[in-house]
């Protein structure tokens, strides 16, 4: 199951830079431009962190191998 973005909430001044920030000390950004966007709402950085599939990033992978 995926997350749904609620687009229908404004972000927090700075909030989306604190997203970016996350996504590049992860070295996930690049790739989380190509599947979404470059707007890094909560929901999409988490269902592309933490979700199995996203990338080879995500949390689960790094949980298998270890």
């Amino acid at each position: 199951m995926r997350f749904r973005p609620s687009f229908d909430r404004i972000p927090a001044p700075g909030e989306h830079l604190e997203w970016v920030g996350l996504l590049k000390c992860c070295t996930a950004f690049e790739a989380f431009c190509k599947a979404y966007t470059a707007d890094p709402w909560p929901e999409r950085v988490a269902d592309f962190l933490i979700l199995p599939g996203a990338t080879k990033r995500s949390t689960k992978h790094l949980l298998s191998i270890l």
